[in-house]
């Protein structure tokens, strides 16, 4: 499900198409396990399905494709926009 060539935050790249797993889900968005050794997060904000651009409320255990807005490597956090629902 993970990309092979991605091991940590620091082989990740703003604009990066991911694959991952549902882990979490808050009031404020979901947390998504893509394989490094932080969750990244898709503020509710972004769980827009691009097709039809409809909030989509995520759930524990979905697996999803989502695209990376924003690497903090100093926090290790890592900011996800939904594409969709795999």
């Amino acid at each position: 499900m993970f990309k092979n060539s991605i091991k940590s935050i620091a082989n990740l790249k703003v604009g990066e198409i991911v694959t991952g797993r549902v882990t979490n889900v808050t009031q404020f968005g979901a947390f998504i396990d893509i394989g490094v050794e932080k969750c990244g997060l898709v503020h509710t904000s972004k769980m827009y399905l691009e097709q039809n651009q409809k909030k989509y409320e995520l759930k524990i255990g979905e697996k999803i494709e989502s695209s990376i807005i924003s690497l903090e490597s100093s926090t290790n956090r890592i900011g996800l926009k939904l594409i969709q629902v795999l």
